[in-house]
């Protein structure tokens, strides 16, 4: 849970939900510049915002702005973490989150949801849901293994599933 307030931010922040920027209107610490844009990128392709000495995510703090509900996951629609604008936030659960991610950079297949099955020399479809790992089954192409994947997030969660 947060300690900071919608009150509190909206004292030292304004948040364009047009634009999803953040720009100081009050002295937050000492090197804060009134009417600057607020905050910095991250590796992880995230904005933060430092105030009253702790680090906030821009999207968490957009979500908060609006609402005045402070919420653990705000879910990125288009996946670009630096897109803060008001129409592209919305709460998820981790689950919803997951699903909506971008295939992971590790992946070897090409495809969100697939891998190869060495022992079965097929590729295997697979999906977390609650938590847990679910197998969806072995196919000889990876294209089958993906729609495998999709399938079963568009089941799970529609309004979440992402294809890649």
């Amino acid at each position: 849970m947060s300690a900071l307030s919608q009150l509190r931010l909206k004292e030292v922040l304004h948040y364009n939900p047009a634009t999803g920027a953040f720009t100081w209107i009050a002295k937050a610490s000492k090197k804060t510049v009134i009417g600057s844009l607020a905050g910095c990128q991250t590796g992880a392709g995230y904005i933060v915002i430092g105030i009253d000495g702790r680090i906030y995510y821009a999207h968490q703090l957009a979500y908060l702005y609006m609402t005045g509900s402070w919420v653990e996951r705000v879910d990125h629609r288009d996946c670009d973490g630096f897109n803060n604008r008001w129409t592209n936030l919305r709460p998820a659960t981790s689950q919803q989150n997951a699903l909506n991610a971008r295939r992971a950079s590790s992946n070897t297949s090409g495809f969100k949801g697939v891998s190869w099955h060495k022992a079965a020399g097929k590729w295997a479809a697979h999906i977390i849901l609650h938590g847990r790992k679910r197998h969806l089954g072995l196919f000889i192409n990876p294209a089958d293994a993906h729609a495998a994947y999709i399938s079963a997030a568009m089941s799970a969660q529609p309004d979440f599933a992402r294809a890649s």
